[in-house]
C-alpha cells in the first residue's frame, strides 16, 4: 500500500509518498511514481491522448494500424514474467500498473509465468502440434530454434541482465505429450548472479585495482587512438577533467566477484549510477564484456587513466568467478531433483550473457551428453 503522509516544519505543510525507491545516491522517488510512469508507457499501446509519452507510438509487424489498435482494445489478458523468488508485491506493482494504463479492467486478466518456464516455453510447439511463426516481409520463420521435439528432463538456463543481478534455473522432464506438463512439474531455482553482477565484478576485479591501470595525459590528443577500434572512449563529454579517483570506489565495501553481496552491489551500483564518470565505467564494463570476446586485447581511456587488457585477464578474473557460482547452484539443483548429470537430455539456454563461451565450455564439459540450445 501507499501512504501520503504530512510534513509540518515550521508553517509549511509538505504531503510526501511512502515507501521511497533510491535511485542512487542523490535522488530518491516514491514507488508510487514509478507504477504511475509504468502505466504512462503502457498506455501508449492504446494511443491514448492522455498518455504524456506522445513521442512514443504502438505498431505491429504484418498487421494493419486499425487491426492493430482493436486487438490492443480487446485484449482478455496479459502475461508477465517475473524471477521465481520475487515477491507478491512486485507481482502487485506490476499488475497495479496494467490496471491503471486500462489495458484489461480485472486484476484476474493479468498472469505471470517464472523467467525460465517463458524461456522454455517459447521452444514448444503447441500441446496438438501447433508452430508459431514470426511473419516478415520476406517469409516465415518458426519462433522455436530446436529442430527436435525436446523430451525428458531439460535444464533451462536464463541469464538476465536487466533485471539486476539475476538467473534463472528450471529442471522439467517433459513428457511426449505436452497436455501433461503442468507448473508442479519443474523445479525453479533462481538466484544472485546475472549480466549488471558481472558488470560490477570487471569493473572491482579489472577497472579499479591500480594493478590493472595507469596513469595517462588526459589532455593528449593521440589521433592513433581516435582511429583505433582496439581503443575505446566514452562518449560522455567533460570526463577528461575529471580524477578517476573523485568517484571514491575504495570508500566503499566492494562485493566479491562472483558472489551475491545483494547490499554492497546495491551501493556499488548507486555510487555508479549518481555521476557521469561512474555511468562510463559502467558502458565501459559492457564494452569489454561484449569486445573481449572477439578480440584478444582491448584498451580503454577514462577520465586520467589507461587500460590495456587482454582476453585472458577477463576470464580468469570474473569469468572463472561466475562458472563456479553457476556450477555451485546447478549442483543445488540436481541434488534437490535427485537426478545426475547424464541423465539431462538438453539444455535450453536464455539471455545474452549464455552466450558467452567460458558458459558454453563448461556445459559441455559439465553435460557432456546434452544438447544446448
Amino acid at each position: 500500500a501507499y501512504k501520503r503522509i504530512s510534513e509540518t516544519p515550521s508553517s509549511e505543510i509538505r504531503q510526501k509518498w511512502e515507501p521511497i525507491l533510491q535511485l542512487n545516491e542523490f535522488s530518491a522517488v516514491p514507488l508510487v511514481w514509478i507504477i504511475r510512469s509504468l502505466s504512462k508507457l503502457l498506455l501508449t499501446l492504446k494511443s491514448d491522448s492522455n498518455s504524456t509519452t506522445l513521442g512514443l507510438t504502438a505498431t505491429a509487424i504484418g498487421i494493419q494500424q486499425e487491426q492493430f489498435s482493436s486487438i490492443i482494445n480487446n485484449i482478455s489478458g496479459i502475461i508477465c514474467t517475473c524471477p521465481s523468488n520475487w515477491s507478491e508485491q512486485y507481482r502487485f506493482n506490476i499488475r497495479e500498473s496494467l490496471i491503471i494504463s486500462q489495458l484489461v479492467e480485472h486484476p484476474q486478466q493479468v498472469f505471470f509465468v517464472e523467467e525460465a518456464i517463458a524461456s522454455l516455453l517459447g521452444e514448444l510447439e503447441g500441446a496438438n502440434g501447433e508452430i508459431v511463426k514470426l511473419v516478415n516481409d520476406e517469409n516465415s520463420a518458426p519462433i522455436v530454434t530446436s529442430d527436435s521435439q525436446l523430451l525428458g528432463n531439460t535444464l533451462v538456463i536464463t541469464i538476465v541482465r536487466i533485471k539486476n543481478y539475476i538467473t534463472e534455473m528450471a529442471l522439467v522432464d517433459l513428457p511426449e505429450d505436452k497436455q501433461d506438463l503442468s507448473h508442479n512439474e519443474f523445479m525453479l531455482h533462481g538466484f544472485t548472479c546475472g549480466g549488471k553482477a558481472m558488470e560490477q565484478d570487471i569493473i572491482t576485479q579489472l577497472l579499479l585495482p591500480s594493478k590493472w591501470r595507469k596513469s595517462r595525459n588526459p589532455k593528449s590528443n593521440d589521433a592513433d587512438s581516435e582511429n583505433n577500434p582496439l581503443h575505446w572512449k566514452p562518449n560522455i563529454p567533460g570526463l577528461d577533467q575529471i580524477r578517476f579517483s573523485s568517484l571514491g570506489l575504495e570508500q566503499l565495501e566492494l562485493p566479491r566477484a562472483g558472489e551475491p553481496d545483494i547490499s554492497q552491489r546495491i551501493s556499488l551500483q548507486q555510487r555508479l549510477e549518481s555521476s557521469p564518470l561512474g555511468k562510463a565505467l559502467l558502458d565501459a564494463a559492457i564494452a569489454l564484456k561484449l569486445i573481449l570476446q572477439h578480440q584478444e586485447s582491448f584498451t580503454i581511456e577514462l577520465a586520467d587513466q589507461r587500460w590495456e587488457l587482454q582476453r585472458r585477464d577477463l576470464e580468469s578474473q570474473v569469468f572463472v568467478h561466475f562458472v563456479r557460482r553457476i556450477n555451485r547452484e546447478l549442483n543445488k539443483l540436481l541434488v534437490a531433483r535427485g537426478i545426475p548429470t547424464e541423465a539431462i537430455n538438453q539444455i535450453v539456454l536464455c539471455g545474452g550473457v549464455s552466450s558467452l563461451s567460458a558458459i558454453s565450455r563448461w556445459l559441455q564439459q559439465k553435460l557432456p551428453s546434452a544438447k544446448i540450445i
